[in-house]
């Protein structure tokens, strides 16, 4: 009988821990991110820019990945906030679903609308910010 209970308890520890592994196999995090213009977007390069002129768009590019390649990363909500020397001046959000990692997220804002300053941008993963940039807008 102990044996069995043993064996049970054994059983039922390594379950556990294959079902938490396999769900952390999934979890996406952010593991790159970039600041570039429209027109550089548009041209397929991933050139960092951290100085933006009224006439740029700003783009926020964010790579996800996870562990386990062979799944998806499943569905998550994904809300870009930005902030004008800390103070929100923009947000949009998007329910997305991970199919293959890396994931690539992006959004996009005029320059020209944001206004001169000191800007960061963060991307929000189901409430938690799994990245952020900072950039200035110059007059």
């Amino acid at each position: 009988m102990k044996t069995m209970r043993a064996t049970a308890a054994t059983f039922l520890s390594m379950s556990l821990l294959g079902a938490c592994a396999t769900t952390g196999s999934t979890t996406p995090h952010a593991s790159n991110a970039t600041l570039t213009t429209a027109y550089n977007q548009k041209l397929s390069r991933r050139i960092p820019v951290k100085v933006f002129s009224p006439e740029d768009s700003v783009v926020s590019i964010v790579d996800f990945q996870w562990s386990d390649v062979s799944r998806s990363g499943g569905e998550h909500n994904v809300e870009w906030r930005w902030y004008k020397a800390g103070v929100l001046v923009s947000k949009s959000e998007k329910r997305l679903t991970f199919n293959s990692s890396p994931y690539t997220t992006w959004t996009t804002r005029a320059a020209g609308s944001l206004g001169p300053g000191h800007y960061t941008v963060a991307t929000v993963l189901d409430g938690q910010v799994a990245s952020f940039s900072e950039f200035d807008i110059k007059p």
